[in-house]
């Protein structure tokens, strides 16, 4: 009986297709006025944070950070041109430019709906940039070093297609970081529930009330999730990294990180 109910906590309604998901979720979803302000009250408060130690790194992040080994090794002291999909207000790139020696330049493109990008122009630098489309992006990155996603690919409304996307992009290295997929032949969608306070850097600030909010998610097909990647990449590096998923009722999903290099 204690297993049983256990088991309950994991029953997720699967629905058709993003579109219906979408339906039975929060209104806005990503797009709601109230979570994109929590975001960037947030990642203000943990800008200021930075320069106060000890910094507070997740596994998550430590795992971003390690992507970047590489491209930084091969760069030595010229610029690095990346584009975060899905990166909120920046908080990342002000993390790593954090730890980054200041003589090592970065062109950090985050792309985001229109609303957060809207609401981020503010904290725009001589480096970093907010665009609402990969092709804005591009436009100011004419080489493109690492394409970095951090538990996105789940929240788009055709993921398949911005998957083939991506990759077409052919970025010298790409990093998916949380990722969550479905180990079974197809993909699904559900609806993910999450507190308000959980989303952006740090704690709820002051004049907010949580609640449980609601967003259409989505499982690609493991087999289709690499076999599109692995098409132009080598993995050269697999994470462990069980935050971009969470259980759903009669489907096998996990989750992983993993950093590719084009193939020559």
């Amino acid at each position: 009986m204690i297993q049983f109910l256990r088991n309950l906590k994991n029953i997720r309604k699967v629905y058709l297709d993003y579109e219906t998901a979408l339906k039975a979720s929060s209104p806005k979803a990503y797009q709601a006025d109230e979570l994109i302000d929590v975001v960037f009250q947030k990642t203000m408060k943990f800008k200021q944070s930075l320069n106060k130690y000890p910094i507070y790194i997740s596994p998550s992040i430590a795992n971003s950070i390690c992507s970047l080994v590489p491209i930084i090794t091969e760069k030595e002291n010229k610029q690095i041109h990346i584009i975060d999909f899905g990166g909120a207000c920046g908080a990342l790139y002000f993390q790593i430019r954090h730890f980054i020696p200041q003589n090592l330049k970065i062109q950090w493109a985050v792309v985001e709906t229109p609303a957060m990008v809207l609401k981020a122009k503010s904290l725009e630098n001589e480096e970093l940039t907010f665009h609402d489309s990969l092709d804005s992006a591009l436009n100011i990155l004419p080489n493109l070093d690492i394409f970095h996603t951090s538990g996105t690919i789940q929240a788009l409304s055709k993921p398949r297609e911005y998957l083939q996307k991506i990759v077409n992009l052919r970025a010298r290295y790409i990093f998916f970081n949380r990722v969550g997929v479905n180990q079974g032949n197809k993909d699904i969608y559900t609806v993910h529930r999450s507190k308000l306070s959980w989303n952006g850097p740090g704690v709820l600030p002051e004049g907010f009330q949580d609640k449980w909010v609601k967003y259409p998610f989505s499982f690609l097909s493991e087999d289709f999730f690499l076999n599109t990647i692995q098409k132009l990449y080598n993995i050269i590096t697999k994470f462990e990294d069980n935050s971009g998923f969470y259980p759903v009722w009669g489907y096998k999903v996990k989750g992983y990180a993993i950093l590719g290099k084009i193939k020559e």
